[in-house]
């Protein structure tokens, strides 16, 4: 990725704030991918999951490791998921590289801080990727940094 400054929360909720308005006006809510990725940020920060499912389309996608399920298809699915993810987080904050991106997709490197109701705090190093399609999220994956977690799934070697 870039090795410019992280884009902190103040970029994201900016590119939130101007998607939400775009809704309100009955147009389509990003002009490319790279505001998609901010304005979900932005809107994961937030908390705002009537606005993630306002923002994408029947047949979208949002993969996210740490949510049950972790494959999230369709609008309903979507905010439901990102509701009961919401419910168990007091805070939450991404600090993100500058995002690469073409005419349809972008991604992004950096951290994800989560404060969770209970007081757990965790900081998950991660990739997040965002496609657009009629100016619509069309799939968003977060990809976890694990390199130091054994899945149940691996054998040991030795």
């Amino acid at each position: 990725m870039s090795s410019k400054a992280p884009n902190r929360s103040s970029d994201a909720h900016a590119a939130y704030i101007t998607a939400q308005k775009k809704c309100l006006s009955g147009s389509a809510p990003f002009h490319s991918p790279t505001e998609a990725l901010l304005a979900y940020v932005g809107a994961f920060e937030s908390k705002d999951a009537g606005f993630i499912e306002k923002t994408t389309a029947s047949g979208s996608l949002i993969e996210i490791p740490m949510l049950k399920p972790n494959r999230l298809v369709g609008q309903a699915e979507i905010r439901a998921g990102h509701e009961q993810s919401f419910s168990t987080i007091k805070t939450a904050a991404f600090e993100i590289s500058p995002p690469a991106a073409n005419n349809s997709v972008s991604i992004a490197d950096g951290t994800l801080s989560i404060e969770r109701v209970s007081g757990q705090r965790d900081t998950h190093p991660l990739s997040i990727v965002a496609e657009t399609d009629s100016g619509n999220l069309r799939r968003l994956s977060l990809y976890f940094d694990a390199r130091y977690y054994r899945l149940w799934s691996d054998k040991t070697i030795l």
